[in-house]
């Protein structure tokens, strides 16, 4: 009798025949996921423990039914690759909408590693809520990302395959998900201060927050959208849409400190300054008597930043200092808003002339920066200290 042919020879259905329940469906998962894959994500849309993920990997990557690209000569690490004829063979048969089912188990199962990765990159930042009627993966599971590091490593890695996965998810109407998974997206953008990637996940998050209904989740998000809209100069949308949220909030009742942060947002930046800063006081005041340290120290921000845009250094350090006190005790822990107010009172203090100061204080922004994983704070921060030491025009505030 001839000897069984190589995994190499034999046709790919045979092949495929031979393969147990977890590892053809999680090729068949793997299939449905756009472009090379890292080990994590590859892990992730198998839907397995790590061990078993691996261990199935493994027997897919020896029957060749996987390839690795490979990263500076080393094959081990590179990343996973599913081929096309073996995508092509994989999934033959199935119907659309068993393909539509298997792309919801790909998004869930993305959203929950997502999350899992936010929470660990940046413990204090608060995501939305997770409601189980339309995602139907649990939120707590075994995986191998451990360390804030890892975690926001892994983020950015696999950023261009979850926003594709993303974007399919919008396009079949899986609001929920998009709605969680945008949220996650938001950590790496906001460490990285990738603009552009907060705009695209406005975009995409804003119809499907309106599609769910619900007042709590379309006002966050809705909030969100405007402050970006405001930020990239698009005036016109963006008061729009904080005519609908100041509706919403009038017909519950309810006058949320942040609609009031976004408005005095978008006063500032139609040049009515002193009403603005007016506003933002009411909102620190409101804060503070409510106990609420974390929107007080939002605000106080947000006031400093204001009066450094006006040159007004003198009056921004009281404010700011106050968030850095905050941020420095009862918060401490969200070490990228600590940056952030250090950055913006260390430049209050170098306008000011407080040298010795200002330079204390670059310094613990660059501590917290650093802790926070924020590349681009990181540089702020350095570049700060250097401006302390070797006078000139002073960076941006990311």
């Amino acid at each position: 009798m001839p000897e069984p042919l190589p995994a190499l020879q034999r046709p790919v259905p045979e092949i495929l025949a031979g393969l147990d329940t977890d590892a053809r469906e999680g090729l068949r998962a793997l299939s449905r996921v756009p472009g090379p894959v890292d080990d994590i994500t590859a892990r992730a849309v198998t839907g397995l423990s790590p061990a078993t993920a691996d261990h199935v990997l493994r027997r897919l990557t020896m029957a060749r039914l996987l390839e690795r690209d490979s990263v500076d000569g080393d094959i081990v690490d590179g990343d996973i690759v599913v081929p096309d004829h073996v995508i092509t063979a994989a999934t033959r048969g199935d119907t659309p909408r068993v393909l539509d089912h298997l792309d919801d188990l790909v998004l869930d199962r993305l959203v929950t590693t997502a999350r899992h990765a936010a929470t660990l990159a940046w413990p204090a930042r608060d995501l939305l809520p997770p409601a189980t009627p339309d995602t139907g993966v649990p939120y707590t599971q075994a995986w191998t990302l451990e360390e804030p590091e890892h975690a926001r490593l892994w983020l950015d890695r696999a950023q261009p395959t979850l926003m594709t996965v993303l974007r399919r998810g919008a396009a079949r109407s899986r609001h929920r998900a998009v709605v969680l998974l945008a949220d996650a997206l938001h950590t790496p953008a906001i460490l990285n201060a990738d603009t552009a990637t907060e705009a695209d996940l406005v975009e995409l998050c804003l119809p499907a927050a309106r599609a769910l209904g619900d007042p709590a989740l379309l006002t966050s998000i809705a909030t969100r959208a405007t402050r970006r809209w405001i930020a990239d100069g698009d005036l016109d949308r963006a008061r729009a849409l904080l005519v609908e949220l100041t509706r919403w909030a009038e017909r519950d009742g309810d006058a949320n400190p942040e609609i009031l942060v976004t408005q005095a947002s978008l006063l500032a930046a139609d040049g009515e300054h002193d009403t603005a800063l007016a506003l933002l006081d009411a909102v620190v005041e409101a804060h503070d008597q409510s106990g609420d340290a974390r929107g007080e120290a939002q605000a106080l921000i947000q006031t400093g930043l204001l009066l450094l845009a006006l040159d007004r250094h003198g009056s921004a350090v009281g404010p700011l200092a106050r968030a850095v006190s905050l941020f420095h005790g009862i918060l401490d822990g969200d070490h990228y808003h600590r940056g952030r107010a250090a950055l913006a009172l260390a430049q209050a203090q170098l306008g000011c002339g407080f040298i010795t100061a200002a330079k204390s204080t670059a310094i613990l922004a660059l501590e917290a920066m650093t802790a926070a994983g924020s590349a681009p704070g990181v540089d702020a921060a350095r570049t700060l200290i250097t401006t302390i030491t070797t006078p000139q025009s002073t960076p941006d505030i990311p």
